[in-house]
């Protein structure tokens, strides 16, 4: 395959991953509203195109003035820091809200805060968002992962000799 047709079928995948990547549709989403956000970015449709803006170092999303502020003006989960201390780096389900979010820690250092696509909880040993059923407690209930079952909790049991 010759140097041109090859990256004509690189823009193609890339055209075709972007447009499946982004929740937004801007045939039909108004101008100016955030249709799809992070916690570290955010996109809004205008005129016609989604436009992603990611926000500056150490600011999250705030959906509700549509833009990036501060994490104490932000509510949970972008704006609530996590402790990374004792961690290593990589990425952490948050239970408080129900697995649908994660964070992530680098040198024992909050980064960020990161949604799960709605429906989806944050699948920590597989390390990506991942439908419920298909995701071990606590976050899901894994009843239809054909792949690998949730591992089953075996009591064990000790022995404990007294002496007289």
């Amino acid at each position: 395959m010759s140097v041109s047709k090859s990256l004509l079928v690189f823009a193609f995948v890339l055209s075709f991953c972007e447009g499946v990547l982004s929740q937004c549709n801007c045939a039909v989403d108004p101008d100016n509203t955030i249709c799809e956000a992070g916690c570290t970015y955010y996109i809004y449709c205008q005129s016609g195109t989604d436009v992603t803006v990611q926000c500056p170092v150490g600011q999250v999303v705030d959906v509700e003035v549509g833009g990036c502020d501060d994490p104490e003006n932000v509510a949970p989960p972008c704006g609530v820091y996590r402790n990374c201390t004792g961690k290593a780096d990589g990425y952490y389900t948050n239970y408080d809200d129900a697995c649908l979010s994660y964070h992530y820690c680098l040198n024992e250092q909050f980064q960020a805060n990161n949604l799960c696509p709605a429906g989806l909880v944050y699948d920590e040993p597989r390390q990506l968002c991942n439908w419920p059923e298909n995701t071990c407690p606590p976050c899901g209930d894994g009843s239809e992962d054909p792949f690998e079952p949730c591992p089953t909790s075996t009591a064990a049991t000790t022995t404990i000799t007294i002496r007289p």
